[in-house]
């Protein structure tokens, strides 16, 4: 059964037009997962692709191997933190 990703969803989410009574749950796909301490991985929505953390709660799944790259998502709770580049970094 193909999953369908959904398109814009990074767009989406990076933009705040979504508020949470819409219900916004989107799926996207991983793209990568880093194996850090805090266990950083990539989303992508087909089009578009964010970098997030896991909480410390989903790192067991990371441990059972249930998520990698390939592995389709569905975000069910998610925050969103902006942070802005300075502008002096070169």
């Amino acid at each position: 059964m193909a999953v369908k990703l959904t398109q814009g969803a990074i767009s989406i989410i990076c933009h705040d037009k979504f508020s949470p009574d819409d219900e916004f749950m989107p799926m996207l796909q991983i793209i990568n997962v880093d194996k850090l301490p805090y266990r950083r991985i990539i989303l992508s929505d087909g089009w578009d692709y964010i970098v997030g953390i896991f909480l410390l709660n989903l790192v067991e799944l990371d441990y059972s191997s249930r998520l990698h790259k390939g592995t389709i998502v569905k975000l069910t709770h998610f925050v969103v933190t902006k942070f802005l580049k300075d502008q002096n970094y070169k």
